[in-house]
């Protein structure tokens, strides 16, 4: 059974860093491709680090998983 996961991928806007944050996951694939859309596909954001927030260019993708129980 897949599920989609949408994973936050930002370039650092000051410096040469790459960030990924994982924020969520849905049973379908519409769900996923509607919660991008709202949240926008395209940004500049702060994503949240251990050191801090950094600010990013960031770009939503979504991942299909395959879950095994």
């Amino acid at each position: 059974m897949p599920i989609f996961v949408v994973a936050a991928v930002g370039r650092q806007v000051e410096g040469d860093n790459f960030l990924h944050v994982v924020e969520a996951a849905f049973k379908t694939a519409s769900a996923a491709e509607s919660y991008v859309v709202e949240k926008g596909k395209v940004q500049i954001q702060t994503l949240p680090t251990q050191h801090g927030d950094v600010e990013c260019a960031v770009q939503r993708v979504i991942f299909p998983v395959e879950v095994s129980e």
